[in-house]
């Protein structure tokens, strides 16, 4: 089999997997957006609050991935290095 007739196999399949992904991603745009909007428009303490609140919520997610279902100590150091910048510039210090 070639390329061309493995293409014109799977992708009807994948173009309608794809119209129900992005219809998704849309909605949970929609419901997501308006939490980061408040936030800024809010400003701190609201701000930093949500933006620690999203960089945990991704390093617990790639310290999982990157451990095969684990936190695990390389989990612990990503959160930590994730957190302190947020940290730092809800502090006030940037250059820090």
């Amino acid at each position: 089999m070639n390329i061309a007739a493995a293409t014109a196999d799977t992708g009807p399949p994948l173009a309608r997997s794809e119209r129900r992904a992005l219809r998704r991603r849309i909605v949970s745009a929609l419901v997501l957006a308006p939490l980061p909007v408040a936030a800024v428009w809010f400003g701190p303490p609201w701000l930093p609050l949500v933006t620690a609140a999203a960089a945990s919520v991704m390093a617990w997610e790639w310290g999982r991935v990157s451990r095969y279902g684990r936190f695990g100590r390389v989990g612990t150091v990503l959160l930590g290095a994730v957190l302190a910048p947020v940290a730092t510039a809800a502090a006030g210090a940037p250059r820090a």
